[in-house]
């Protein structure tokens, strides 16, 4: 990947994300609201919180149409085969030469990523342990 980079001179145009400490966090944010877009073409997923926190930072999200990847970006982003190279490619040319789209993901991302809380998900989580036990009393 770095020749191609080197090759097509993107050098200071193409960031690589591996992992970021806790204190470097608020940095991430700046990245993924400095991106033009977030691709993640992941074969394997368990949830997706990547894909949740560019959504969550405006950027317009291209990402599998794999795991659980479709049900998280529902219609605010690009769906597309994580080895499907030219769909990609597509996908990335058309979100950064239409403004349009790109304001409409943007707007989008924003929206969806209200679906997503920590708050949410503990208060689901605790739902589901007082009806399970709400059952057992029952037995």
């Amino acid at each position: 990947m770095d020749k191609l980079i080197n090759e097509l001179n993107l050098k200071n145009k193409v960031i690589f994300i591996r992992r970021f400490i806790d204190k470097e966090v608020q940095r991430l944010a700046q990245l993924y609201q400095a991106a033009d877009l977030y691709v993640d073409p992941s074969l394997y997923e368990g949830f997706g919180f990547q894909v949740v926190e560019a959504m969550s930072c405006g950027t317009p999200v291209i990402t599998s149409n794999v795991t659980s990847l479709p049900e998280v970006i529902g219609n605010a982003g690009i769906l597309v085969s994580p080895t499907d190279i030219n769909g990609l490619a597509q996908a990335i040319v058309r979100i950064l030469t239409d403004s349009e789209l790109r304001q409409t993901l943007c707007q989008k991302s924003l929206e969806r990523a209200r679906f997503f809380s920590w708050d949410k998900t503990a208060q689901e989580t605790l739902a589901i342990y007082d009806e399970l036990q709400s059952r057992d009393n029952h037995y």
